[in-house]
């Protein structure tokens, strides 16, 4: 009889070690759960951030070369109608109207 109460002592033992084994994976499941998202939703961030400073770097380049074109075509149609000075004063223009009294 002294056997079975050693014996059952040690299985208490066990199964406490064994439930609370089995409940800190799962509490450590969750807490992974919840700190993965955060991190993630922390690196997304940072990454979505610098591929939009990227594409807006690609974009401004497109829109430099479309005005470049546009000033082109636009310079081409002020001398056809004849206002290209109106426009584009030339430097010679500019200088001697700033030295003139």
């Amino acid at each position: 009889m002294s056997a079975d109460v050693f014996e059952s002592a040690v299985d208490l033992e066990e199964t406490h070690f064994a439930e609370g084994h089995q409940q800190g994976l799962e509490d450590g499941r969750k807490a992974g759960v919840i700190e993965g998202r955060e991190l993630g939703l922390q690196k997304g961030w940072e990454i979505g951030q610098e591929v939009g400073f990227y594409a807006g770097c690609v974009q401004d380049e497109r829109m430099q070369s479309m005005m470049e074109d546009m000033r082109g075509k636009f310079k081409a149609v002020a001398a056809m109608l004849g206002v290209l000075e109106d426009y584009f004063p030339s430097q010679k223009s500019s200088a001697a109207e700033s030295l003139a009294f």
